[in-house]
Formats: structure tokens, C-alpha cells, sequence
């Protein structure tokens, strides 16, 4: 009871300071699809913007819980990371997507959207990898995501047809296996006629022939390989050699802009700016709007 008043008092007081809170993020995988729920005191001031490997959600006048930090989600096929960049009046949260079913089969994720309303706020996010499960194991994932947002129909229906194409996998494996012992009896059948002297040669020669024309493809292919790799031509790090850090910054450019400038404000050099952000030093002078000589003059 104790602890519920003190729940209100602390949303009262945000409330009457005109900012939002950011309470808590959690999310639950369902095999092809992940529902995560992000946990407002009250309704925000908010944007989404999709990517093909993230989804970046923005909350204006809003602060965040000081336990809520950077997830990392290693066995997800959904998911792969959850990450939160704060300012004194936004918080951005970085949704990225596991990319690896995509890469295969040319089909980007999809999302739908829910917002629920009550004591609290919660922003609801169900990421799909596929709208058209295939396999067993597609099917009853998608089954069993409707089965815990209560929608019975399409429970059923995903049902259905996994049991349908499992029933189908059976009987090809069970067709298979009576089919194996008549191929078995058929060779048995065979009349055995011993080999002659001049085939056993015949097939002497070809299994020699066969094998240097093997080992003869290996050591072209083997060159081939070797040719490429000292012809190909380094790419170009998308990491500092000398820290090996990510450069490319959180959001898009006019966000990360805004993110340097508010922080030039407060008095952060460039250097300090671009290790916090994961931006190029270069990218830093040119959204501060300096010329890099003259941030040198002052250091």
C-alpha cells in the first residue's frame, strides 16, 4: 500500500513539472514475432521511424528511469539489441532488428502498433520477421503469439494448417520407408556377373582419371582464391583503426545535429562530443558549425 502511494506521488510530481517518464521497457519473443511494451506515466509526445535494420522511437519532454539501461538479446530471431539515448528533455529508445531471415528471403520486418491506456501509458510494438509463416514451427509460433493476445480465431486457423502440414510430413516419411525395403529386394534381384579382365582395367583408369581431375579443379580453385584475395581491395573501416569504435552515431543526421549543438551548450569540447555520441570528430566540427584549426587553437 506503502508502496503505491509513493508510486502516484511520483508520477503527481512529474506530472506537475509538465515532463513525462519513461517507467519501463520489457518484451516477450514468440519465435517469429516479438511484443514489446514500452511503459509511460502518461500519454507522450512521440514519433517512430523505421529502418530496414532498426526502429527508432522519439519521446519529446520526456525523462527516463535511471534503471533502465542497454539490452543486448543474443537468441532472439526477432531482435537483437534495445538501445536508449537520453538528453535533458528527449529520450530516444533504438529497437534493432535481427536481419538475418531478411538477408535470405528479401522480406523486411513488419510492425504493428498499439497504444493502451490507464493508470499507466503503454506503447505496444509487435514486430513480425514474416506475415506468411511456412513451416510447422512458423505456424505454431504464430499460434501461439494470438493465443496470448486472445484473438481465437487466427489461434485456430495457424492451428489448422500446422497440423495439416505436419500430418503431410509424417505420411511422405512413412511412404518413404516402404518404399526402401522394395528398392532393397529389386537389387538383390540383380544377376551377379563377375567383371573381366579388361573392364577392371577400364574401371582402374577411370577412377585414376577421376581423381586427378579432382585434385587438378582443388589447386585451380585454390589459385583462383588466392588470386582474389591479393587483388581485392581493402574496404574501407567503418570503425576508427585506432579504437575500433562505432562511428556512425545514434538517429539520423538532423537528430545527432541537435544532440552535438546541446551539448556544445553545456559545455562539452568536440572530442568529448563525438565519443559520446559515436560520431567522426569531422562530423562534430561540421554540425557545430567550426572550423577545426580554430577548436584546436582553443584546446
Amino acid at each position: 500500500m506503502k508502496k503505491a502511494i509513493l508510486f502516484v506521488i511520483f508520477l503527481s510530481f512529474f506530472t506537475l513539472l509538465g515532463a513525462n517518464y519513461l517507467i519501463d521497457v520489457y518484451h516477450k519473443d514468440y519465435g517469429m514475432i516479438d511484443r514489446t511494451v514500452l511503459v509511460l506515466a502518461s500519454k507522450p509526445q512521440y514519433s517512430i521511424l523505421q529502418h530496414e535494420g532498426d526502429i527508432q522511437i522519439n519521446f519529446t519532454n520526456c525523462r527516463k528511469d535511471a534503471t533502465i539501461r542497454n539490452i543486448k538479446i543474443p537468441d532472439s530471431k526477432v531482435l537483437q539489441a534495445f538501445d536508449f539515448l537520453v538528453t535533458e528533455d528527449k529520450v530516444t529508445i533504438i529497437i534493432t532488428i535481427n536481419q538475418a531471415r531478411q538477408l535470405i528471403t528479401g522480406e523486411m520486418y513488419q510492425l504493428e502498433t498499439l497504444e493502451l491506456k490507464g493508470e499507466v501509458f503503454k506503447l505496444v510494438f509487435d514486430i513480425f520477421t514474416t506475415k506468411n509463416p511456412k513451416t510447422v514451427e512458423e505456424l505454431k509460433s504464430f499460434a501461439s503469439f494470438y493465443e496470448m493476445t486472445g484473438k481465437k480465431d487466427l489461434v485456430a486457423k495457424y492451428k489448422s494448417i500446422a497440423e495439416k502440414l505436419e500430418a503431410e510430413q509424417v505420411f511422405l516419411v512413412q511412404e518413404d520407408s516402404t518404399a526402401q525395403p522394395e528398392a532393397t529386394l529389386q537389387k538383390q534381384r540383380q544377376v551377379f556377373r563377375p567383371q573381366s579382365f579388361f573392364e577392371k582395367l577400364k574401371s582402374t583408369m577411370s577412377t585414376k582419371m577421376l581423381i586427378i581431375l579432382a585434385l587438378g579443379l582443388i589447386l585451380i580453385t585454390v589459385v583462383i582464391i588466392i588470386l582474389i584475395l591479393l587483388l581485392k581491395k581493402k574496404p574501407e573501416p567503418e570503425f576508427e583503426e585506432k579504437s575500433l569504435r562505432f562511428t556512425k552515431g545514434f538517429g539520423d543526421e538532423e537528430f545527432q545535429k541537435r544532440m552535438v549543438l546541446k551539448l556544445a551548450e553545456n559545455g562539452w569540447d568536440s572530442e568529448e562530443i563525438a565519443k559520446e555520441l559515436e560520431l567522426h570528430l569531422e562530423d562534430v566540427h561540421r554540425m557545430r558549425g567550426i572550423d577545426l584549426d580554430e577548436d584546436l587553437e582553443r584546446i
